[in-house]
């Protein structure tokens, strides 16, 4: 029998059981091979520890400009001018990231999601793209992570067919796709489009995810393709799950969908909500830097999603609006200081935001668009009679309406008032696409908002009767 491994039954033999544990990890490290994603169902996946994908924990290593020490393939990239230069200068950039921004994160949330994080069994992170590091430093305990954005899936890169000068092109283009998350705590959709369909081997988020977990030392166990569909959608719904266990040996799985969420894609997003209706809880939903787009009608099926499914709600100014949140239902806690949105979306700014931000504690790093941070955390109450169930909505029938190019001036028959109805193109779009039909007004009937009228004319939507 070979030295070696005699030397290895007889340090396992003297071992305690969770020493016995961790050595069949560390030694199915350097046993197991790689396979490629297959595109399967995402069922949750009972693969043993043993089972370690060692190619694919060697590649997001390289990739995070750490040099593994199990795959002796890819070891050998370690040796390259163009990997050193990026282990160099990534290194660099991500010890800075870490002690600057995530680091602060960290500490404040021991304290404020002292109750959230061990109580998550998901964590949701709607509008996400592939940050994986913001869910995971917020609530590093969550059994599973669901992300979703528009970035394609993308897979596992070849490190070793590239050439040196392909490999070096390759870094590059993923050094510059973390340029503004290292920078300003989130990605910038357009700008990461553009590095991922540009003419390189980086197709889609999968090698971003898998750099952010080498970084946070988490162990990849499999990577694989997975998709959803239904009776009713023929089309797909194109993902990936990566499962990790992480230096406690607690077992993590992170998936993430390519889907475009709005209200439009109703048909083709039915199989999503089925599945997010599905997945274990409690569920808390971490939203930021979000573009308010939950501010926004042609959102409100996830936002209402949301509403029903989580027990515990951590977001910025950019996520779900304030009015929906009403106390009867959510016990809220505010962090930070809440400015006016930055100018892209100053249009944005929630007045009953700011008077209940007048006592809030303060948060002393930076995070999301503005240079001042604010945080919400909002947990249901377990004695609430709506628990789980959509805020009450009213319909009145639209009388008439006058619209010139800036406002559209809207007669319901509730009380024969008019409403300002901001839009008046996307109005008017909706009105021609009805065609004679029926039309009805429908909005959410909020009565703990501060201001109700606001409530009305940001949240109005249009319906067929």
């Amino acid at each position: 029998m070979n030295t070696g491994i005699k030397k290895i039954i007889r340090s396992i033999f003297r071992c305690s059981f969770a020493h016995l544990y961790i050595s069949i990890i560390f030694i199915a490290l350097g046993c197991s091979s790689s396979k490629p994603p297959v595109e399967s169902p995402p069922e949750k996946v009972s693969a043993p520890l043993h089972a370690i994908d060692t190619a694919a924990q060697a590649t997001a290593q390289l990739l995070a400009g750490i040099c593994p020490d199990n795959d002796e393939a890819l070891r050998d990239l370690c040796a390259s001018k163009g990997w050193k230069a990026h282990s160099r200068e990534f290194s660099a950039a991500w010890e800075k990231f870490d002690a600057q921004k995530l680091e602060p994160v960290r500490n404040w949330s021991k304290t404020a999601l002292a109750d959230v994080s061990p109580a998550t069994e998901t964590l949701f992170y709607p509008f996400s793209g592939p940050d994986f590091i913001y869910a995971h430093t917020f609530v590093p305990t969550a059994s599973r992570y669901l992300l979703f954005g528009l970035e394609p899936v993308g897979s596992i890169p070849d490190l070793t067919s590239m050439s040196p000068a392909e490999l070096t092109g390759f870094l590059a283009i993923l050094k510059r796709s973390f340029r503004e998350i290292l920078s300003y705590s989130y990605f910038i959709t357009h700008k990461m489009s553009r590095d991922i369909r540009s003419r390189s081997s980086l197709d889609g988020v999968t090698p971003i995810l898998m750099t952010m977990i080498a970084r946070e030392g988490l162990v990849i166990l499999s990577v694989r393709r997975v998709a959803l569909s239904g009776e009713d959608t023929p089309s797909r719904i194109h993902g990936v799950e990566i499962v990790v266990v992480d230096t406690a040996g607690a077992r993590h799985e992170i998936v993430y969908f390519q889907i475009d969420i709005s209200n439009g894609r109703r048909a083709k997003n039915k199989a999503f909500y089925e599945y997010l209706d599905g997945v274990p809880e409690p569920v808390t939903t971490f939203v930021k830097s979000a573009s308010y787009i939950m501010h926004d009608s042609y959102f409100s099926d996830i936002r209402s999603a949301i509403l029903e499914k989580s027990t515990s709600i951590v977001q910025d100014d950019t996520g779900i609006p304030y009015r929906f949140l009403p106390r009867s239902q959510w016990d809220v806690q505010l962090y930070g200081r809440y400015a006016k949105p930055i100018r892209t979306f100053e249009k944005r700014f929630q007045p009953d935001l700011k008077r209940a931000y007048r006592d809030s504690d303060a948060v002393r790093f930076r995070y999301g668009y503005n240079k001042e941070s604010n945080f919400l955390v909002a947990a249901r109450k377990a004695e609430s009679p709506d628990a789980g169930k959509r805020i009450k909505r009213t319909t009145v029938k639209l009388i008439g309406f006058t619209c010139d190019k800036r406002k559209c001036l809207v007669r319901v028959d509730k009380d024969g008032t008019e409403y300002l109805l901001r839009s008046p193109a996307k109005f008017r779009k909706t009105l021609k696409r009805l065609d004679e039909s029926p039309i009805r007004i429908v909005w959410h009937d909020n009565p703990d908002t501060d201001d109700p009228a606001a409530y009305i004319l940001d949240n109005i939507e249009l319906a067929i009767k």
